[in-house]
């Protein structure tokens, strides 16, 4: 299977609970078939056709009968869109509201993961506490032989995130995860089992509606000096953790307060601040 960034909105963009019905794998053939990109602050595409272009505009949220020219629609920093929201049963008498975000900032995480993955994996590695972290880009190639199958995952089929030590049959996410993709296997491990015997007591805690209390310019804050970001907001901007702010800002209608609940770059959003 050939490395292909788009692969993203497959894995990254969307919550895990949405329905059956509902999947982005057809638009990411359209997307790779007609090669559609964001490139800095334009959307671009291969194939001179007439019909594709209304399609493109379309799809991204621009008027039809509007002229381009190359192939390019120019975005003018026009990012900020309205996303998709839905609620799902939480618990007795609460839902949780999950989100789906536009295509156009879907195509503007494509790009977010192809300049910064290097980043994102260095600043998810800050904290030796965290269990569950992106730890490298997930490799695309499994060669099938003996060692393929002692490194299968147990559930391969079914697992929706990747481990680091593990081997897939399919592409599940763009990062592989250390330690653990999912908090019921900390509870099955080893490491837990032996703290059990070992302790008497187990102490837990939660942030209560952890994405819906946090403001997205911390993210600024967590990775460089407070005091300093406060006193140079504009070159803050251009920074790694104020581009992933104002990626988070345009897909969730320009809010700072509360970032959008189910995709998978909500957790690493959230991840790199709460290891700080």
């Amino acid at each position: 299977i050939k490395f292909k960034k788009e692969r993203v909105i497959l894995s990254d963009v969307l919550p895990f609970e949405i329905p059956v019905t509902f999947s982005n794998r057809h638009f990411y053939d359209f997307l790779v078939t007609n090669g559609i990109e964001m490139k800095e602050d334009s959307i671009a595409w291969h194939k001179d056709d007439p019909f594709l272009e209304a399609i493109v505009k379309l799809l991204f949220g621009f008027p039809v009968n509007k002229g381009t020219t190359n192939r390019v629609i120019k975005l003018n920093g026009n990012l900020t869109t309205i996303p998709f929201s839905y609620k799902i049963a939480h618990k007795e008498n609460d839902y949780r509201e999950l989100t789906i975000i536009h295509p156009r900032n879907q195509l503007a995480v494509i790009q977010f993961y192809e300049k910064y993955k290097e980043l994102i994996i260095y600043y998810c590695n800050m904290s030796p506490f965290s269990i569950r972290k992106p730890h490298k880009v997930a490799k695309s190639t499994n060669y099938n032989d003996r060692l393929h199958l002692q490194n299968l995952a147990f559930d391969h089929e079914h697992e929706t995130i990747e481990e680091i030590d593990k081997e897939y049959k399919n592409l599940k996410t763009y990062f592989a995860y250390k330690n653990y993709s999912n908090v019921h296997k900390f509870y099955e491990s080893y490491k837990y089992h032996r703290a059990e015997k070992k302790y008497n007591r187990l102490y837990k805690f939660d942030i209560s509606k952890c994405f819906d209390s946090i403001y997205s310019h911390s993210i600024c804050w967590a990775l460089s000096n407070k005091d300093i970001v406060k006193s140079k907001i504009r070159s803050s901007n251009n920074t790694f953790g104020g581009k992933f702010d104002s990626l988070m800002q345009a897909a969730n209608y320009g809010e700072t307060h509360g970032i959008i609940i189910g995709p998978e770059f909500s957790r690493i959003f959230a991840e790199i601040i709460l290891q700080n």
